[in-house]
């Protein structure tokens, strides 16, 4: 009889050992972006890996939601680690590109309003069909037409942490030996460095 009850104590022990073991080993697989390992933005090109991503993102970002399943598979299948930054914390605000400063250096007054009509000082179609630099138009309050540059002047090799741009999310890096060797800015390159890697 005492041996049963030793036998039965000792599978006991084994079974809430094996347990343990099981909760601290067990499924670690990332379900949404939140659950990839965080870093501060100033960190991005300092972590210990030699070869690995950072993703740029934040909470209620349409683009990101769009390559939510991407992201979320890679971190869980992809061959390097993935790291990211949440641009909404407050930390992470200096890496944002400054846009203001980009109007000011390349938007241009191109037109303007007279007696109602447009009247242009271009060919406005230079503007419109231009492939490398994603133009807008808009109307100021002073009826001046003026075509607003929306392509980033990104600076897609920075030195350090400190020079990174985002100009919106999701931006995605891939840092090799402190230095980054791919930048992806978008949904779309976003994707597509997730597949080269």
């Amino acid at each position: 009889m005492k041996r049963t009850g030793f036998t039965i104590t000792a599978i006991v022990v084994l079974l809430f050992g094996l347990l343990i073991i099981l909760t601290q080993f067990g499924d670690n697989t990332v379900q949404s972006a939140q659950d990839i390992d965080t870093i501060d933005g100033e960190e991005a090109l300092d972590l210990n890996d030699h070869d690995y991503l950072v993703y740029f993102w934040q909470e209620g970002c349409h683009y990101c939601e769009i390559i939510e399943d991407d992201i979320v598979q890679y971190a869980n299948e992809g061959d390097l680690p993935i790291y990211l930054v949440d641009m909404n914390e407050q930390q992470n605000q200096s890496l944002w590109y400054d846009w203001q400063a980009h109007q000011d250096t390349y938007n241009e007054v191109v037109g303007e309003i007279v007696d109602g009509e447009e009247e242009y000082f271009v060919d406005i179609e230079e503007y419109l069909e231009d492939d490398s630099v994603d133009w807008g138009l808009e109307v100021t309050e002073d009826n001046e037409i003026v075509a607003i540059n929306q392509t980033p002047d990104l600076n897609r090799s920075p030195d350090d942490s400190s020079e990174l741009d985002i100009a919106g999310t999701p931006t995605l890096i891939r840092v090799e030996n402190n230095n980054v060797v791919d930048y992806a800015f978008g949904d779309e390159e976003s994707v597509e460095l997730l597949e080269e890697n």
